[in-house]
């Protein structure tokens, strides 16, 4: 491979460091010089058919499939697979690390899945959405057809046939892999290769989110059952909002028996309802939310006392604070709606907007709400200023600052701790560095779009890249890719890099503040890193 180091000085300005105190800004930090350094990692000849990107803290991967004379190959960061005579839609896919790399490839009229390199048995075709890895990106799994039958493949080894397969995930910890399967008129959920009862139906399969448990429903003789660590509980006409808590230590689903509805939590039934919205644990898993109808009134049900009897319960959605100690939901009474925060209800609105944010540290909330034909941001209680339209809003890591994007006639604001930035045409995101310090969004200014640091305006773009832009982990330097007419280019920190027919992104930050990123000039393929000056890792581009 061919290394190219690339020198950039002064770019299309710099943007300044500052904090977002509602004193005022800080003192800036002097801005970063880079150096651009590019590593050949092959010619894709333009013959990118489909491809598949991933960012890790160790840098940037790429696997697509190219054509070259009626045959397809696989190239993963510039090193070219074995020829075939197709390569299945949707893959190739990389594990979420970038060590590992799966797709599915045809020869004659068999299908087969590579794992690194490595063919799978043949089958008559792998079912769509498949393979994927677990999410420490050891493991694999795909669904395959062998004839009239399916099977599911884990880490390479084939399960028994079944006339259907459905629901193959692995759990949060990677430990385990589930599905639903179909034999003859019966289903069985499979867990780790073994097959639990036989029932006349299967519901969605759901495992906890520490991956020790699952539960699923489950259908006997016309009657619903929910079967948790493969034990099944009573009977009831139907069943529905399978939850587990966030520990999952807990589990939870509402029921329908004789035209009512219940909760049952932890194996014990609630009361009777004609009415069940969903429900809630609390972060730390120890209390619990829904809300409740009654005739023609709701309740919302906490830690299994009812509420104040409301005409709805807006959205039928309880929040818990990060802490689990506050709550917070909206109901309305005739034609008003207001919000009830620790069972307190506030001033009455027109209509609540559909979410309701906790500060990180369950000390402010804010949402959204309407008069008339105007929307307001209400913070702690207190609205503000009348707009035409609330975008997005939330809160900065460190709880300190709070951001929302507005619509006030033909134009759009970015409000920062209250304060209003310039007008713009048109809005696309905001982003809050990891430490809550700085911020920035995406805008668009005419025809043309932008990225504003810290309330410092970049250079115009015809287009800015998906997800950007990206900080490093302490918040001290920002980049996000631009397109400028048919060429793309990175910024970071003010300095514009190399112009490439594509940049392939997330872009990824390095230790050192090193940038990285793949790209394409002309035909070749670059590993590209923008590189401080000061950094140790300047000068260096360790070939892969």
């Amino acid at each position: 491979m061919r290394h190219i180091a690339v020198p950039w000085g002064v770019g299309l300005g710099f943007f300044l460091v500052a904090a977002l105190e509602s004193h005022g800004q800080a003192a800036p930090l002097p801005p970063k010089d880079y150096t651009v350094e590019e590593t050949l990692l092959g010619d894709t000849d333009g013959a990118i058919v489909q491809s598949a990107a991933t960012s890790t803290q160790g840098g940037c991967h790429i696997a697509y499939v190219a054509k070259r004379d009626d045959k397809f190959s696989v190239v993963v960061d510039g090193q070219a697979g074995p020829r075939y005579d197709g390569i299945g839609l949707g893959t190739p896919v990389l594990s979420p690390d970038g060590k590992h790399v799966a797709y599915v490839a045809r020869e004659g009229a068999k299908w087969f899945v590579l794992w690194d390199g490595r063919p799978g048995p043949e089958y008559d075709g792998i079912v769509k959405d498949t393979p994927f890895f677990s999410l420490d990106g050891k493991r694999l799994a795909y669904m395959a057809k062998k004839g009239d039958k399916f099977v599911a493949v884990v880490d390479g080894q084939a399960g028994p046939e079944s006339e259907h397969i459905k629901l193959l995930a692995f759990t949060s910890d990677s430990k385990h892999a589930g599905y639903v399967a179909r034999r003859g008129p019966k289903r069985v959920v499979v867990v780790d290769g073994q097959a639990g009862p036989e029932y006349d139906g299967i519901g969605a399969l759901l495992f906890s989110p520490d991956g020790k448990r699952n539960a699923y429903a489950a259908a006997k003789g016309g009657k619903w059952l929910a079967v948790v660590d493969g034990k099944a509980g009573p009977e009831y006409d139907g069943l529905s909002t399978f939850t587990f808590s966030p520990d999952g230590r807990r589990f939870a689903h509402i029921a329908t028996q004789g035209g009512k509805m219940l909760v049952v939590a932890d194996g014990r039934a609630g009361p009777m309802c004609d009415g069940i919205g969903f429900i809630f644990f609390s972060p730390d898993a120890k209390r619990l939310a829904y809300a409740a109808k009654n005739g023609d009134k709701w309740a919302m049900v906490l830690d299994g006392q009812p509420g104040p009897e409301y005409d709805g319960i807006e959205n039928a959605l309880p929040v818990f604070s990060p802490d689990s100690k506050r709550t917070v939901y909206a109901a309305s009474k005739g034609s008003k709606c207001f919000v009830i925060v620790d069972g307190k209800a506030g001033p009455e609105y027109d209509g609540v907007g559909g979410g309701f944010f906790f500060s990180p540290d369950s000390k402010h909330l804010a949402y959204t709400a309407t008069r008339g034909a105007k929307a307001l941001m209400v913070l702690d209680g207190e609205a503000g200023t009348e707009c035409d339209g609330i975008l997005c809003f939330g809160f900065s890591p460190d709880s300190r600052h709070m951001a929302f994007a507005a619509k006030r006639g033909d134009k759009f604001s970015v409000f920062v701790d209250g304060r209003a930035g310039p007008e713009y045409d048109g809005f696309g995101a905001f982003f809050f560095s990891p430490d809550g310090k700085r911020a920035a969004y995406v805008v668009r200014k005419g025809a043309k779009w932008l990225v504003v640091v810290d309330g410092v305006a970049g250079p115009e773009f015809d287009a800015i890249g998906k997800g950007a832009p990206v900080f490093t982990s302490d918040g001290r330097s920002v980049a996000y890719d631009g397109r400028k007419g048919g060429k793309w280019l990175v910024v970071v920190d003010g300095q514009a890099g190399p112009e490439y027919e594509k940049v392939f992104t997330p872009l990824s930050f390095l230790g050192g503040g090193a940038l990285e990123y793949l790209a394409i000039k002309g035909g070749p393929l670059y590993r590209v890193r923008h590189i401080p000056r000061d950094s140790p890792a300047s000068g260096t581009a360790p070939a892969r």
